[in-house]
């Protein structure tokens, strides 16, 4: 299964993937930018201001 992917709302030519939803913050998640594995390249993200690179299924 893949992740979902975003485009980034500062810069729209690159892409984001989730990571994972940040519980005690609802509406947050944790991003990365796509092809970033390191774990200090994830940041929080309102997912409301994040449009969708992929439809969903």
């Amino acid at each position: 299964m893949t992740a979902a992917t975003f485009h980034d709302p500062d810069h729209p030519e690159r892409l984001l993937v989730l990571v994972a939803d940040v519980p005690s913050l609802p509406g947050w998640v944790l991003v990365r930018p796509v092809g970033d594995d390191r774990p200090a390249a994830a940041f929080r993200a309102l997912l409301a201001d994040l449009t969708p690179a992929t439809p969903p299924p």
